[in-house]
């Protein structure tokens, strides 16, 4: 919903406001996500954000000494240790020099609007979700930086709500230059998330490279259903090597959480439902949380009929109360055409069950916009299956240079064709993906049954009966207008030198798709 007071901003960037009414407009944005939101807009339009100070074209130093003066008048004027966001838009409408001057002077910005605005969240197009939790204010701007060996580990900002805790890092070599992303930087390794003893290790964490910083996450939720979510954590942190440098980097962070708690909400649903195959899946609980809205299943194979393969996925959506799709879950999204949006941000993340033979799933969407709807629907789409089946054929490469040799089983099919040994390591390309820099290869195309997504466990042999090592790439797949799929790609054999005198390929698995299942379950967001 609109907020009237956000008329004010355009006078208060202007500096038309009064120094009571600028104070009280403050105060109220600090508060106020709308007008955060409008404030971030603008900030997200300016072009000098991702521009370091070194790289600045040089001014005169009466210009510089000018920017300066003006920003210690205001200081003078307002008595206080904050500067007023009217100076700094007429600072960037003066030159971009003063904005960024403005910027690296954060110490007389209002604390609050100066965190908000350096957020890396709010800046990065990366997770809507973790941009939705800084919205919120649930990140923490950090400046902590941990130095040995001419290494320094250096801790920008933490964010955490209810269901992740997310850190986001550099490391720096000793002339300033990042070392994130190389191989010899295992940022996993040396971190935790623990209770305040120290005692709990909660969560695991998972890494991702965003705009040249190390992104960390710890996936949280389940705790907060269990009752047994803390008001606090402590991210410990213990590197013992970085960049290939032995060191010591150590330091622990507290993060509270009560905040976070109180933004948050879990609707218990435990509903359960059985497919005609006989597969239990159990709807748990909705979490609408800052960062995401949090979906938990629970399935247990132990009722599968007589003779049924095992379940290893399913698909389902959540609708709003006019019956659109808000958000997906799907094992094979490219040929579906949802919006990236609607997918998950995180998942499915899967642990023990309740019992004995029962597994728990976890999916995080991204956050639904507020007041968009009062009620979600759960709705089962299909539930996947992995059947065994053996398609396995003796070939020789001779015949593949020849011929097309085809492996059939239960109405599918996979050609081979085209054997070749690779032997430079020049890269090339097939249907616009790179192929195996050496060994053998064998190109394959293939039509497979109705409802049959993929097939997997595929199998090389020697005629030794040896296991060779191989890769089945895809690098096109689509629908037909009958719904089947249609596969083409490369089966490779890495490192493979000398061609042989028979080979044994085969494919063993079948991903299937059972979309005969009925089942709904309403979700009301403010139930009485």
């Amino acid at each position: 919903m609109k907020c009237t007071i956000s008329e004010q901003l355009d006078s208060y960037i202007q500096d038309r406001l009064s120094p009571l009414e600028s104070q009280k407009f403050e105060k109220h944005v600090e508060q106020c996500v709308y007008c955060q939101n409008q404030l971030a807009g603008i900030y997200e339009t300016l072009p000098v954000l991702d521009i370091q100070l070194e790289e600045a074209p040089l001014l005169s130093e009466a210009f510089t000494k000018g920017i300066l003066h003006q920003l210690n008048d205001k200081r003078r004027m307002r008595a206080t240790r904050k500067i007023r966001w009217g100076t700094v838009w007429k600072a960037v409408a003066v030159s971009f020099i003063g904005f960024l001057l403005v910027l690296s002077l954060s110490a007389f910005l209002s604390p609050t609007l100066a965190n908000y605005v350096k957020s890396f969240f709010m800046t990065t197009r990366g997770d809507q979700g973790l941009k939705h939790a800084a919205e919120m204010g649930m990140s923490t701007p950090h400046d902590v930086r941990i130095v040995d060996q001419g290494i320094t580990l250096h801790i920008q900002e933490v964010l955490a709500d209810t269901e992740r805790v997310a850190v986001v890092c550099d490391v720096l070599d000793a002339n300033g230059q990042s070392l994130v992303g190389r191989d010899d930087v295992d940022l996993i390794k040396g971190i935790k998330l623990t209770d305040v003893t120290g005692q709990t290790e909660i969560g695991s964490w998972t890494y991702k490279m965003i705009q040249e910083r190390a992104l960390l996450e710890s996936e949280i939720g389940n705790l907060l259903f269990q009752g047994k979510l803390p008001d606090e954590v402590v991210i410990d942190i213990n590197y013992t090597e970085l960049g290939g440098i032995k060191g010591n980097w150590k330091k622990q962070i507290p993060v509270h959480l009560t905040k976070a708690k109180a933004a948050s909400k879990t609707v218990k649903i435990e509903q359960r439902y059985t497919s005609p195959q006989g597969y239990v899946i159990g709807l748990q609980r909705v979490e609408l949380a800052p960062s995401g809205v949090g979906v938990v299943l629970e399935t247990n194979e132990e009722n599968v009929l007589q003779g049924e393969p095992p379940m290893y996925n399913f698909a389902y959506r959540l609708l709003d109360d006019q019956g659109r799709t808000l958000r997906v879950h799907e094992e094979f999204i490219e040929e579906e055409g949802y919006k990236s949006e609607q997918l998950t941000l995180m998942g499915p993340v899967t642990q023990p069950g309740s019992a004995p033979g029962w597994k728990v799933w976890s999916d995080l969407f991204a956050p639904l916009k507020e007041n968009s709807t009062s009620k979600l629907t759960f709705k089962l789409d299909a539930i996947y299956v992995q059947e065994k089946v053996n398609a396995s054929k003796e070939i020789t490469p001779k015949q593949l240079k020849e011929q097309p040799v085809a492996l059939e089983s239960k109405g599918n099919r996979i050609t081979l064709s085209h054997f070749r040994i690779k032997q430079d390591k020049a890269e090339e390309m097939f249907l616009g993906q790179p192929v195996p820099k050496n060994g053998a290869m064998m190109e394959f195309e293939g039509t497979l049954a109705q409802h049959v997504i993929a097939i997997g466990d595929i199998r090389v042999t020697d005629d030794k009966g040896g296991m060779l090592p191989s890769g089945f790439s895809i690098h096109e797949r689509w629908k037909d207008s009958e719904g089947l799929v249609h596969i083409r790609g490369l089966l490779s054999i890495p490192d493979m030198v000398e061609e042989p005198n028979r080979l044994t390929i085969g494919f063993h698995q079948l991903n299937k798709k059972n979309v005969d299942v009925d089942w709904e379950v309403p979700i009301l967001l403010n139930p009485n």
